[in-house]
């Protein structure tokens, strides 16, 4: 079973931060394989109370599985936050709704204790029990009043025009963000995507323009007491291309990232995440995958993050 978190996020200046070992420009430690892959979309569960635009499960011939994740969002701008747990083997997921720190929502743990089963087969229910009295309390921008208030444009004058009709020039931007969680659960890795396009005034007249920015990040230590204090790496965090055109733009942000401490030091856990933002006339669409191997790597949690503002049409 893989456990899957949906948190919105919106961050400011993209920076990478923490330990790295690699440049940019470094292809990731462990690259995905990539022939044969068998994709199997993930049908929502009839208990899940959010129905996302696709959660998709690619499985390669080694048997490792990456984890596709998309969320449409639409209107002059949006901050949502989705707890969503996908269960590989009954080919399904369920998306819950919340507002602060996910374990301690009743309608997560309720569903938790459902399969604690499974998730004591795979040794993540004693983890989650030992350390949720321990992990930090969420912060502001991982509540619903915390997005709001960071998803709102800062106030700037009219804009003067000298080529362009007033009522053409518009702007937005959207932002994505992929997490690798520890089971405690605190934040390990992230890597973010934020993607800015406008309709700007230029001696030509009206032009479109777009930009991408990525953020890459490690916990070094995690925020746990030991031995739980595991140290994490930025190995890569390259943007992929930018694409634009009138009222469209994409871009993308793949990171690499790889823990030796997660359990047995003689064994390495490593995780690939990509962040997608798309816009497309009305509606920005936020894509995840995550990729994982190694020691422990069933046990780790993964959010997606997302929000946006769009006065274009």
């Amino acid at each position: 079973m893989l456990r899957v978190m949906l948190l919105a996020v919106l961050v400011g200046a993209p920076v990478v931060v923490g330990p790295t070992r690699a440049a940019d420009s470094t292809p990731p430690v462990q690259e995905q394989p990539t022939s044969q892959a068998v994709i199997r979309s993930l049908a929502p569960d009839p208990g899940s109370a959010v129905h996302l635009a696709g959660v998709a499960l690619e499985t390669f011939p080694d048997n490792s599985q990456r984890l596709h994740i998309r969320v449409r969002a639409e209107g002059r701008r949006g901050a949502f936050i989705y707890y969503v747990m996908a269960d590989t083997r009954a080919g399904t997921y369920r998306a819950f709704p919340l507002n602060g720190h996910p374990f301690r929502d009743p309608a997560v743990r309720a569903y938790l204790e459902r399969l604690k089963g499974r998730l004591q087969h795979e040794g993540g229910w004693q983890r989650y029990e030992q350390l949720l009295s321990q992990a930090p309390v969420a912060e502001d921008e991982t509540t619903l009043v915390g997005l709001q208030r960071m998803v709102l444009p800062a106030e700037e004058p009219p804009p003067v025009c000298t080529y362009c009709p007033p009522d053409r020039l518009c702007s937005g931007n959207g932002f994505s963000r992929a997490i690798t969680w520890d089971p405690a659960p605190v934040e390990l890795t992230r890597t973010d995507n934020t993607l800015d396009w406008s309709r700007d005034d230029s001696p030509t007249g009206c032009k479109w323009n777009a930009r991408q920015s990525k953020n890459c990040w490690a916990a070094y230590p995690a925020p746990l007491p030991p031995p739980f204090n595991t140290h994490w790496y930025v190995d890569s965090c390259i943007l992929g291309p930018l694409f634009k055109d009138e009222l469209y733009a994409s871009g993308m942000t793949q990171a690499a990232f790889h823990n030796d401490d997660f359990g047995d030091p003689t064994r390495r856990t490593s995780v690939i995440n990509n962040a997608l933002t798309e816009f497309n006339g009305s509606t920005v669409i936020h894509g995840y995958q995550f990729y994982a191997t190694g020691e422990g790597y069933t046990l780790l949690d993964a959010t997606v993050a997302g929000a946006h503002y769009n006065n274009c049409s």
